[in-house]
């Protein structure tokens, strides 16, 4: 009967007991793994490592899974904010695309005394909505005149993205670790031949 590579429980048929069989992704699905392997690790601890050395993994790799357009098993990868070397908070997302994180104001005052507001919007419904704020304070703002005036514009950006891939760790360790014994069982290779690794894991 198979054992469990984390806990050495045997691994169940019974699909209600925390120690059935699971489907392991042999590299983890958060990072792009899409092939799987059975017989190696129980539901519960699938569930318990996914939840922490794979999310430490994920988390060290999320920016560069995201720069080279990783596809996952399940779900899309997550957006992530970020900043430029000049400060421009945006939002990378999976599809390639980059949004501001939030939308910006600024109020400025003319020579003549008179507020001048500059406003940058994600959408034309968030525009709206920070004129008809702006609206409380100046009644007389037309906000339908203003809208028409708006202009949607794509840039570049003028800063450039600054990342710090560091991988390893405690957790993320675990992670890659587990990976390879997944992917030694799926060859053929008994785990329990790998005796410091799964002294590490464990």
């Amino acid at each position: 009967m198979a054992k469990c590579v984390i806990c050495d429980n045997s691994i169940s048929k019974d699909t209600t007991d925390p120690h059935c069989d699971s489907y392991e992704h042999i590299f983890p699905n958060a990072v792009g793994g899409q092939n799987t392997v059975t017989g190696f690790i129980c539901r519960k601890c699938n569930s318990g490592s996914g939840e922490t050395w794979d999310a430490a993994l994920a988390k060290t790799m999320h920016p560069l899974g995201l720069m080279l357009g990783v596809q996952r098993d399940r779900g899309a990868m997550p957006p992530l904010r970020t900043s430029t070397t000049q400060g421009e908070r945006v939002t990378l997302h999976a599809d390639g695309s980059i949004t501001l994180t939030s939308p910006t104001f600024g109020k400025t005052i003319r020579l003549d005394g008179a507020p001048e507001y500059n406003i940058t919007a994600r959408t034309m419904d968030e525009a709206r909505k920070m004129l008809e704020g702006l609206r409380k304070r100046h009644p007389e703002l037309d906000v339908e005149s203003t809208l028409a005036q708006a202009v949607s514009v794509e840039r570049y950006l003028d800063g450039d993205f600054h990342f710090n891939f560091q991988f390893g760790g405690p957790e993320a360790g675990r992670s890659m670790v587990k990976t390879c014994l997944a992917f030694a069982f799926s060859k053929g290779v008994d785990w329990h031949e790998c005796e410091q690794a799964t002294a590490y894991l464990r």
